[in-house]
């Protein structure tokens, strides 16, 4: 079995750190600070999407490189254990 590079890890990293970036955007945008701080229920629908771009913003800056890290890290020793397989 050969290794394969870890395109389910890298497009996942891909995914998050396009939420962070649109996310980032997207509440500027929608003025976060001004609705959160209006009464009305709009304001409990901005902090729902803002807390959900945090929780996606916190898995990119602290997550995400931990599963690249650890994706190539095991592509790598997969693809060396498979290399001495067939030399044996």
């Amino acid at each position: 079995m050969t290794a394969r590079l870890p395109w389910r890890t890298f497009a996942f990293v891909a995914v998050l750190g396009a939420i962070d970036a649109g996310g980032a955007r997207a509440l500027d945008a929608m003025g976060l600070v001004e609705s959160a701080l209006a009464p009305g229920a709009a304001g409990a629908v901005v902090l729902v999407a803002a807390a959900l771009f945090y929780v996606a913003r916190l898995l990119f800056l602290f997550v995400a490189p931990g599963l690249v890290l650890y994706a190539l890290l095991r592509f790598t020793v997969d693809r060396a254990t498979a290399g001495r397989a067939k030399r044996d």
